[in-house]
């Protein structure tokens, strides 16, 4: 019979090669009943025979169906006593006004939502009566809820910035300065083992994500230090002497920490070293703020030239006349001053041609990306000697024989000390409220010296397992999950990009 044939290639189909039989992937139920129909058309009884109440000790009932499902099939092969077991039943939560009710009820409370709060809120008598339920559902079933909200039972999101973190400008820094001077003196750093470390669990939103916090009102109290996770913060051994500058930042009070007190701080901070710690050799390492990279006042740049020889009073506040390093204007062999040359004029006389027809720069000064010669600014940046000037603080620093490396713009993941004020701040939240500047300054100190130096270098290590990836070609988001993932290794292992690929992290 040609439906016993089609079952049994249902039941048992043939592989395209024609050798042997492949998985139908069939569900259970489906396959014992056409097992029942290919049984039946085996035998080809009618009502009346009274093998049918026997099939499976299932009773007549059962046979009846078997021979049903047998007719529909033998008429249309696409019919199949496929069943709903398991599709009566349904979640509330498939309703979207329910739902978004719920969602928008959690979002009301805040940041701290419970699994509770949707329990006690279904326990109100409107909104019981509201979508007719008789009571209000289980902690357990509120926890499932939660979940198939998008909220998740974990830590709270602290890390990297997102802004900025993969901009192209940034990255290029990252992979082509800051990664090649930190290979230079990475085999000379020391190595530290993990420590361990509490942190506090909420349910968290997974559209939420980590985010710089912004700082409370009442009085604040700027702290600036250098730490290691060698020595811990840089002091005397007999706190004699310390590189932590207190600053009360703010109108009215103490101003801004500008680039004079940065230099201030760096040169006492080389006067420890050097006094104290002489029989190492050092590097000092600062985040990318403009007050740390700030150039001479005289310092070579393109950033204001005109394209062309000005004339006078043609562009305000750009020079015009060339001095010399005490400010007087030179002169050449003509008697007349000499004048500043343009961008232009610089390009012709170092070969390059063509220049005459680029524009100054391109808008805004925001050339394409990756582009080195599409205007004269952006061609005269990409010179070497306009590139590789010094900031005032290498310069400082390079003077006493310590060199310098800027860490890449938003990248606080590899800057350890943030980790460092994170620590300082929790344990400073302990203390009860006050706002007076006195109990302010009194509590950060202690809670400065609360940090223990095995923990300063668990975040050292961190921090250095972040370096890694970015060295092995990883992106923000790789970084950091190769960095909860091998949070018990220093470097990461050789089977990183496969992990990664496994993990489906793109």
């Amino acid at each position: 019979m040609v439906a016993l044939s089609d079952i049994e290639e249902l039941l048992y189909p043939h592989r395209k090669n024609g050798k042997g039989r492949k998985d139908p992937n069939l569900g259970r139920v489906l396959r014992e009943r056409l097992e029942a129909m290919r049984s039946l058309l085996y035998n080809f009884t009618d009502s009346q025979i009274t093998t049918h109440g026997i099939y499976g000790r299932k009773g007549p009932w059962y046979a009846r169906k078997i021979r049903k499902w047998t007719k529909e099939y033998i008429k249309d092969r696409t019919t199949l006593p496929h069943h709903h077991y398991g599709t009566w039943s349904s979640s509330k939560l498939d309703d979207e006004d329910f739902a978004e009710e719920i969602h928008l009820h959690l979002q009301g409370i805040g940041q701290y939502v419970r699994a509770l709060d949707l329990v006690y809120y279904l326990d109100r008598p409107e909104v019981k009566a509201k979508y007719g339920m008789t009571k209000t559902i289980s902690l357990a079933t509120a926890q499932r809820w939660m979940k198939k909200l998008g909220y998740r039972w974990t830590m709270t999101p602290k890390g990297q910035y997102a802004d900025g973190h993969e901009c192209e400008d940034v990255v290029a820094y990252r992979q082509n300065v800051f990664l090649l001077r930190w290979k230079r003196v990475e085999d000379k750093l020391r190595n530290w083992t993990k420590e361990g470390l509490e942190d506090i669990e909420r349910w968290v939103h997974k559209s939420e994500h980590a985010k710089p916090y912004q700082k409370g009102e009442g009085a604040s109290l700027m702290v600036a230090d250098f730490v290691s996770a060698d020595y811990g913060w840089l002091r005397a051994p007999d706190h004699s002497a310390e590189a932590r500058v207190y600053f009360k930042a703010g109108k009215n009070r103490d101003g801004y920490f500008t680039h004079e007190e940065i230099l201030a701080q760096a040169e006492n901070a080389i006067t420890i070293l050097k006094q104290h710690f002489s029989e190492d050799d050092h590097i000092l390492i600062f985040d990318n703020a403009r007050t740390h990279v700030k150039r001479a006042d005289d310092a070579l740049s393109a950033r204001k030239m005109p394209k062309f020889i000005s004339k006078e009073g043609s562009n305000w506040g750009v020079k015009v006349t060339t001095q010399d390093s005490n400010g007087k204007i030179l002169y050449g062999s003509n008697g007349k001053p000499l004048k500043e040359q343009g961008m232009a004029v610089i390009l012709q006389e170092r070969g390059f041609h063509g220049i005459a027809k680029k524009n100054a720069e391109c808008k805004g000064f925001k050339c394409p990306p990756g582009a080195t010669d599409c205007c004269c600014r952006r061609f005269l940046f990409n010179q070497p000697d306009f590139m590789d000037v010094d900031s005032l603080l290498e310069t400082t620093c390079q003077a006493y024989g310590i060199p310098v490396i800027f860490l890449p713009k938003f990248h606080c993941e590899i800057n350890f000390i943030e980790q460092c004020w994170g620590y300082a701040k929790q344990t400073y939240r302990l203390n009860p409220p006050s706002s007076k500047e006195e109990d302010l300054e009194r509590n950060i100190r202690a809670a400065l010296e609360t940090i223990p130096l095995g923990t300063m270098r668990r975040y050292a290590t961190r921090s250095r397992r972040f370096i890694d990836a970015y060295d092995e070609g990883l992106n923000g988001q790789q970084a950091a999950w190769a960095g909860k993932k091998y949070s018990s290794h220093r470097v990461l292992p050789t089977t990183l990009l496969q992990d990664l690929g496994n993990a489906k992290i793109d």
